[in-house]
């Protein structure tokens, strides 16, 4: 049910991070409102548009479409292309932060489907900024400092981390440096 690839390697993610890293605005949540309790970081957002005239936007909307195919195997939902996706900033200064949510709202017929949502890590170095995960009564924490003996999976520089969109999930706060990620959301027509 979660899916975890290394899909690109530290200079790929840097070259991302300088090529994105700017005209951020903050972060919303729900129906575009600021909620600085519940997520605070700075975020851009690019389209299938921008991969018109952006070889860096084309090649990463290619790299998602390929492992969603490649999960989605086991899984068969009715997905669609992806559309869309957010690079995001997480600064220390702010203790940035986006708390446990889910992507998905499947119980109201006036907002889209959010089947699979896909987050990709672009850096490491910076202290807190752990990505939990919820299954079922059991939380998962993708750290870039977990060992085998903690049985915590290990999350580092351009991992992508594809999960079915209702689980619920939190990038805790970010207490030293910056946390760099893109993540997206794949759609699908209403579940039956």
């Amino acid at each position: 049910m979660i899916y975890q690839h290394k899909i690109a390697g530290p200079d790929t993610c840097r070259n991302w991070i300088t090529h994105f890293d700017q005209v951020l605005e903050e972060g919303r949540v729900g129906v575009q409102r600021i909620n600085e309790q519940v997520r605070r970081s700075k975020v851009r957002f690019l389209t299938k548009g921008d991969a018109a005239t952006d070889v860096i936007v084309h090649g990463i909307f290619q790299l998602i479409e390929f492992h969603v195919s490649q999960m989605n195997q086991s899984l068969g939902f009715n997905l669609y292309p992806a559309d869309s996706f957010q690079f995001s900033r997480y600064d220390s200064d702010i203790e940035a932060t986006y708390d446990w949510h889910t992507d998905s709202d499947f119980l109201d017929p006036n907002v889209s489907t959010r089947k699979l949502s896909a987050s990709i890590l672009l850096n490491e170095g910076f202290k807190g900024g752990e990505f939990s995960l919820k299954v079922g009564e059991k939380t998962h924490l993708f750290s870039e400092e977990a060992t085998q003996e903690e049985k915590k999976p290990n999350l580092t520089c351009g991992d992508i981390l594809i999960f079915p969109s209702f689980l619920s999930h939190r990038v805790s706060p970010v207490f030293e440096g910056i946390r760099y990620s893109i993540v997206t959301w794949i759609m699908g027509p209403r579940w039956r």
